[in-house]
């Protein structure tokens, strides 16, 4: 990617502006509404006149070899700043957007009563009337309501039912550009490390595609494996629930191209590094004794609900936590695995994707982070 040049397109009303976009900010979170940060350098005062709330915006990122579609939304917040020094008159104006999904909060919350059917056909009939395509809804298990036990929502926004929804059945609901078209997921937590990871990153010495990264270990942050006792409300027979506990991590073993790197050196640190690897992996202690169980008490007598209390969360089984920065990628997205290679050998493999900023600057020098402008970056958060 040397001879390649970052690239952004904002679109607002299908209108281009990217001759006056200093900064481009893609905020891709798995459970928040997406939000895009775009800032004017607003010299002829068109931005300040055309930037109004609702307006459509789409935004493409990458590089002159490869750009992708990583936004589709619509304005919701404008802020305007005009100055005059010696410089001359200009306007800085910073337009917040946020993505389809936005639109099933707006408006007053209304209580509802919906007809028998199971979640999945219910969730496509409140998703219906804002003409947002249903991408995929894929859940662990597909509960069925009755006429007699009805899914009733409160007086609260479609979008705030719906993420009530997918906290309750262990699920992310979210609104995703995919093949340059917003659609909607409902999908059950377990379903998210399946499949392939969406790509490697490699940290390398001197220099790598993984600019920073810092990871940590805390055995006692990893999400609860619970247990529960439910009463049958027909038998009046205590049912136990036990959650399943995260497969047993890997073991330790030394990586030959660490080792070799070390043996370069000339000063024995290949085999130190073997033998402390050798030490640990053969302790009695194990990070899995330092997670938390948790028992759930006080559920009404309802059967489902001793499985809806013992799921665990996948994504954050281990309790790792990573921040990285990487050379500009746009196939690293929210919700999603990816691969990171170059670490510690406990860390090496496939992290569960929480959060990305897909960042491009425009113009020279640096930005107030004391990056270079006229580049991109992708900032990213991840768990295990």
């Amino acid at each position: 990617m040397a001879d390649d040049v970052a690239t952004a397109s904002v679109k607002v009303e299908g209108i281009e502006t990217f001759s006056t976009v200093e900064l481009v900010d893609v905020e891709d979170d798995d459970r928040l509404i997406d939000k895009a940060t775009v800032v004017f350098d607003d010299v002829d005062g068109i931005a300040a006149a055309t930037m109004l709330e609702q307006r459509q915006v789409v935004i493409e990122l990458g590089w002159s070899s490869e750009q992708a579609r990583v936004f589709e939304g619509i304005v919701w917040r404008v802020k305007t700043q005009a100055r005059s020094d010696v410089s001359g008159t200009r306007q800085r104006v910073t337009l917040v957007a946020l993505d389809l999904s936005y639109k099933l909060n707006q408006g007053a919350g209304k209580a509802k009563v919906y007809p028998p059917g199971k979640l999945s056909d219910i969730l496509t009939s409140i998703v219906a009337p804002y003409q947002i395509p249903v991408g995929q809804i894929k859940l662990a298990r597909d509960p069925e309501f009755t006429a007699d036990a009805p899914l009733i929502q409160g007086p609260k926004t479609d979008w705030a039912f719906i993420q009530e929804l997918a906290v309750q059945y262990g699920a992310r609901a979210f609104v995703e550009v995919n093949n340059d078209t917003s659609q909607f997921y409902f999908v059950s937590e377990k379903f998210f490390l399946d499949g392939d990871s969406m790509g490697q990153v490699t940290y390398v010495y001197g220099t790598s595609q993984l600019i920073d990264f810092t990871y940590q270990r805390l055995a006692s942050g990893a999400a609860p494996v619970s247990a529960a006792v439910v009463t049958d409300p027909v038998t009046g027979q205590p049912t136990s629930n036990q959650g399943t506990a995260p497969p047993p991590e890997a073991p330790l073993s030394a990586d030959p191209d660490e080792v070799s790197r070390l043996d370069l050196l000339g000063t024995g640190a290949g085999d130190v590094y073997s033998d402390a690897l050798d030490v640990i992996s053969k302790s009695a202690g194990q990070a899995a004794d330092a997670r938390p169980k948790e028992n759930v008490v006080g559920l009404p007598s309802d059967p489902d609900l001793g499985d809806l209390a013992t799921q665990q969360d996948p994504t954050r089984a281990l309790g790792l936590l990573g921040y990285g920065t990487a050379v500009g990628n746009v196939n690293i997205r929210a919700k999603g695995k990816i691969t990171i290679a170059g670490i510690a050998p406990w860390a090496n493999g496939d992290w569960y994707v929480r959060r990305v900023n897909h960042r491009v600057t425009r113009g020279f020098g640096p930005d107030r982070r004391g990056e270079s402008r006229g580049t991109y970056r992708t900032r990213f958060t991840v768990t295990r």
